[in-house]
């Protein structure tokens, strides 16, 4: 009869650790994918607020200059070091000479983002799609 006891608590232990255990690497698991998903939020936004200001004239750039800057903070804090390094670069060109090329950074967001959702690697290049009036000293 002692056995038997034995044997109850010994199972209800065993399950009760094993629940224990599972809880704990689901958790892992979920805070891990949860920053994941955050991290590829920003910068998936950041990307397009990049790629919305490139090749605009200078009109719509004042426009849409809130945009870069947070686009570039979104960079700085979720990018990757290649990225903040390059995000830096922007920023100092764009303090000292008021505009900048930011295509190795938006080529770097790219690959880096498609390689995290399973898409294949593209050596295409990007291209912008701009509609609207020309300015009138062009």
């Amino acid at each position: 009869m002692e056995i038997t006891y034995l044997k109850i608590i010994f199972t209800v232990l065993v399950t009760m650790i094993g629940w224990y255990i599972t809880h704990y690497f689901n958790s892992k698991r979920d805070h891990k994918n949860k920053i994941r998903e955050t991290k590829m939020t920003y910068l998936i936004e950041a990307y397009l607020a990049l790629e919305n200001v490139c090749n605009r004239y200078e009109e719509d750039l004042i426009k849409r200059f809130p945009k870069l800057e947070d686009a570039l903070a979104k960079i700085q804090l979720f990018g990757s070091d290649e990225q903040i390094l390059m995000a830096k670069k922007v920023i100092i060109a764009i303090g000292e000479n008021k505009k900048t090329d930011v295509e190795e950074l938006l080529q770097d967001i790219r690959e880096k983002l498609r390689k995290e959702i399973g898409l294949s690697k593209t050596t295409e290049e990007i291209r912008y799609l701009r509609y609207g009036k020309l300015p009138q000293n062009v």
